[in-house]
This record gives C-alpha cells, structure tokens and sequence, in this order.
C-alpha cells in the first residue's frame, strides 16, 4: 500500500484530553489489489510513557481519548492490504492545550458606591497560558452568603478591569480572577473588598398642625424591606408621645403621622427594615434618615375683640 497522506491530528470533543486523528482514503488501486485496504493506527503519550493501537480500521479516522492536559502524542497510521502486507507509516504530533500555570496580579480592587467594586489586574505573559488565550474570570460573591455566587468573563483584548455591580451595601465580598485559555481556567488570585454604606433615604417632610407626611423613594423592589418612620417630641410635655407607622409596599412611597400635638418639635427616625434574616436584606436594612421637624399652630377658633 502507498503512504498515508494528509493525516491531521487535532483536539476532539474534550479538547484537553481527547484527540481526532483523520488522513486520506488509500483507494483500492494503491493498495495493491482490488480490496480496499484497512489502516493501523498506534498513537504514543511521551509525557506519561502510554500508548495504543489498533489494527484494521476500516474508516479513516480515528479518537484517542483519556489523555491529560498539556500530554504530547504521536500519532502513526499506515495502510494494510488484504493480505497483511503493510505501507510506509505516517506521523503527526500534537500537544494538547492545558490551563494557564500563572495566577493573576490584581493591581486594584477599589468600592466605588454601596453597590459597586472595580477590579483591575495586569495581562499574565503569553507562554503561562499554556494554550489559545480566552481571557479571564471574575467571580464574586458575599462572605455573609456564599450561595449567592456570581461570575463574569473578560475575553481577550486590551481590558484588564471589571465592574461589579449590583453588589449589597455595606458587606464583604470575596473577589477572585483566574486566567482563562483553551485549555480551562487556571489558579485564581482572591482578595476580599467591602462595599460603602448605602447612602441615607432621602426623605422629604411636610408638616402640619397635628400631621406630619414623610415621603421617601420608592422601596428597593429586589429586597425585602419595609420602612418603619417614628416620630418622638422632643420637648416633654404630658400630652406629646412618641407614634410609630410602618409600609412593606414597594408601590407606596410616603407615610402619614396622624394625631401629633400642634406646635411642638419631633425627631423623626425612617429606617428601612428587614422583614427576614436574610444577609440581602439585613444588609440593606442599615438605611436610615433623622430629621427634626417641628408642627404647626393650628389657626384660632375665635375671632378678635374690638
């Protein structure tokens, strides 16, 4: 039989363990007869000294499967008659791409808001990542609930930075960034960050002679919180005490504080409270906003004496 031609030897389905091997059909006329001929191929893994083989393959291609990450195999393939006479081998060697071998130096990991991290890191050197460069991952998540884990991925290109957002106020995360090539993901670098508080409700009061209405945005719709306002006089009078009213409606964005004395100053406390234990919505709980305020007189009921 004539030589094999046109092998090729790439990575199969799992592209850092399993490798495809396909050449041209030798036709029945090269064969030296008018069967056609079958092919032997024997492959060698020079990094962990196995190898394999097998005789009359009638397609012409072939799997080699369960190899490990960065393994260098030759392959040989030759062509068989009909009557076991043998051609000239053919060879290709392959290495299979395996994960970057460098951790990643974070350069900056800073809080910019209640809800948001920049991350910056530098580019690890072209040889570590050991297989075509994909780029990187970010993953985060809060040390308070690992469970609610979140990751995103930065291709290749000039980018070296990712701005996590959506992140609760004032809790801990844990960041980590690992190189990415074709080969799977490789060592992370971790480093853990906090948030800033969430900033004060801004609320606005309007006050009357026995009311005061307390407006404020709108609930947080992804937490599960209410907000709780109460009002105390802070002068000590018998007939001035302290009132306390609650929402939980996310639609509703004011509260009204009936039955106030007239005329006399309030301190009044909204806070944002959790209606769970959850470390989300305990983490957002932490709102509040204090204002004085002080009511009106109400207008006389009896008119002048001339």
């Amino acid at each position: 039989p004539s030589t094999i031609v046109n092998l090729l030897v790439f990575s199969g389905a799992d592209p850092v363990r399993d490798i495809s091997v396909i050449w041209d059909v030798i036709q029945p006329i090269d064969c030296n007869g008018k069967l056609p001929c079958y092919y032997s191929v024997r492959w060698q893994d020079a990094t962990s000294g196995t190898s394999g083989h097998t005789a009359q393959l009638s397609n012409n291609n072939y799997t080699v499967s369960g190899l490990s990450p960065g393994a260098v195999v030759t392959v040989s393939v030759q062509a068989v008659s009909s009557d076991s006479r043998q051609g000239p081998e053919s060879h290709n060697t392959i290495r299979l791409p395996e994960a970057p071998s460098k951790k990643v130096d974070i350069t900056q990991a800073v809080s910019q808001s209640s809800s948001e991290i920049l991350v910056k890191w530098l580019d690890i050197p072209k040889d570590f990542f050991n297989g075509a460069k994909v780029g990187y991952n970010v993953s985060w998540f809060p040390l308070s609930s690992p469970n609610d884990f979140s990751s995103k991925q930065v291709w290749s290109g000039s980018v070296l930075e990712a701005h996590l957002t959506g992140l609760w106020p004032m809790t801990r995360y844990n960041i980590s960034v690992a190189a990415v090539s074709s080969g799977g993901t490789g060592p992370a670098t971790t480093i853990e960050r906090s948030t800033r508080p969430a900033p004060l409700l801004q609320v606005t009061i309007r006050a009357q002679a026995q009311r005061v209405t307390v407006t404020f945005p709108a609930i947080l719709s992804n937490v599960m919180n209410c907000v709780n306002v109460t009002a105390v006089a802070l002068v000590t009078q018998p007939w001035a005490t302290g009132v306390n009213h609650s929402i939980c409606n996310a639609s509703e964005t004011s509260v009204n504080i009936p039955n106030l004395e007239e005329f006399t100053m309030y301190q009044l406390v909204a806070e944002q409270r959790p209606t769970d234990q959850s470390p989300k919505s305990l983490a957002y709980a932490r709102v509040s906003a204090t204002q004085n305020v002080t009511t009106l007189s109400a207008a006389p009921s009896k008119k002048v004496d001339n």
